[in-house]
């Protein structure tokens, strides 16, 4: 082999080592980067105070539905009712949930239920609805004008997908 073939393929080598250490500089400075900035979203996401406004979970208290906002901006949102009662309404599924200092929200039970007394806490999942039309309070639910008029003034009921017993506090009476 010739001493200038040597020379060639050693430069094409020291060319090839450059671009490669030059490739690899700028890749590490990307990831760590993307490290940096990770880390960072990271921190924000662990430190962020703000509660999420798709659902509501409210232990008991009926009334902190409502506490922080108007009823209006929590329609649609789906909620879940622990360890509550239920007062019988008018009509076989509408009920009314009632809180530890008396506040009530409508309930209408959209799918299956237990057979359910005053006495037994339940758990209540659904959605936030607006009120439907008088007419329809009326004839469906069998709603009278006082009724009505306290869930107008409450602008909100809840649509009940599932009505279930609380195993909890059943198992809590039960080693009384």
């Amino acid at each position: 082999m010739d001493i200038n073939r040597i020379q060639q393929i050693r430069d094409e080598l020291l060319r090839d080592r450059k671009t490669l250490i030059a490739v690899s500089a700028v890749a590490f400075i990307l990831f760590a980067g993307t490290l940096v900035a990770g880390f960072v979203l990271f921190q924000r996401a662990i430190n962020d105070a703000r509660v999420s406004t798709h659902s509501v979970d409210t232990p008991t208290q009926v009334g902190l539905l409502f506490a922080d906002h108007k009823p209006g901006d929590v329609l649609n949102h789906i909620v879940f009712f622990h360890d509550i009662h239920l007062e019988s309404g008018p009509a076989d599924n509408v009920y009314y949930a009632v809180g530890t200092e008396g506040n009530k929200v409508l309930v209408v039970a959209m799918g299956s239920k237990p057979a359910i007394d005053e006495e037994t806490a339940v758990n209540v999942q659904g959605t936030v609805r607006p009120v439907p039309p008088t007419a329809e309070m009326k004839k469906k639910w069998k709603l009278n004008k006082e009724q009505i008029a306290a869930i107008r003034e409450q602008g909100v009921f809840i649509e009940a997908d599932e009505i279930a017993r609380d195993k909890a506090s059943t198992s809590r009476l039960a080693k009384k």
